[in-house]
């Protein structure tokens, strides 16, 4: 049995109001503990280094120039793909080789739509860095990540993100009514690639096309951001295959 150096009553006291730590410090005195001299508080934003991932410098992305990799310093240089035709006011982000697999889709106006990407090139090579297609010439005043309906952003830990999953080591854009032949896509899609940034799928007499691009590294998953105008319309939709430091590095 512990023997406690006052009686009981003496540890007894009302509930204090929050923050009022003092009331504790004769207690703790009794116990032999000494009180700091000195308390250095810093104010740290909650936003820091918290929460999902968040897009930053996503503009940077399709600005020509020189951005540090992991490999070094490598070059951007964006190059304009065909123009993406939308019919059922649903874009689909997709591997194409699994569009049957919920597709990540965004609702944006019908009509026909510029695709840009973003190549880097280091001395190994080069790789599509990011790829966006353009729906309002008009700036982006915020970026929201493009998430399916059951998905919740306060699930996700630091740094998390829901994203597009590549198993072919290809993403496209499309309207989200589109369709592939299976059978064709080597032929039609895989094989060029080898060769290409990107491949067009041109519209047949019932469906619109499809623009599909190398997807970064490879296999994996990336985000896909939904560009914001003041108003709320969506501007743009890119997606991001994190080949280097989305803030420019330097």
């Amino acid at each position: 049995m512990r023997l406690l150096p006052a009686p009981v009553e003496d540890f007894l006291c009302p509930a204090p109001e929050f923050g009022d730590w003092q009331v504790f410090a004769s207690f703790l005195a009794q116990q032999g503990h000494e009180p700091a001299t000195t308390v250095v508080l810093s104010d740290v934003s909650v936003d820091e280094g918290a929460g999902p991932l968040r897009a930053t410098g996503i503009e940077q992305l399709f600005s020509p120039g020189v951005r540090d990799t992991p490999e070094g310093l490598a070059v951007v240089e964006p190059v304009d793909a065909s123009l993406l035709r939308i019919t059922s006011g649903q874009l689909a982000v997709s591997d194409p080789g699994w569009i049957g697999e919920a597709p990540r889709t965004v609702a944006v106006p019908p009509g026909e739509f510029p695709v840009t990407l973003s190549p880097l090139r280091t001395t190994r090579g080069a790789g599509v860095a990011a790829a966006r297609v353009t729906f309002l010439d008009i700036p982006t005043r915020e970026w929201q990540m493009a998430l399916r309906p059951d998905e919740d952003l306060g699930l996700l830990g630091e740094g998390q993100f829901y994203g597009v999953g590549v198993d072919t080591g290809t993403a496209a854009f499309m309207d989200a009514t589109r369709t592939v032949i299976e059978d064709q896509l080597d032929e039609d899609l895989f094989i060029p690639l080898d060769s290409h940034f990107t491949v067009e799928l041109p519209s047949t007499e019932t469906e619109p096309n499809l623009i599909a691009f190398r997807a970064g590294q490879g296999d994996g998953a990336y985000p896909v951001w939904i560009g914001r105008t003041d108003d709320g319309q969506v501007g743009c939709v890119v997606v991001d295959f994190q080949l280097h430091s989305a803030d420019g590095g330097e």
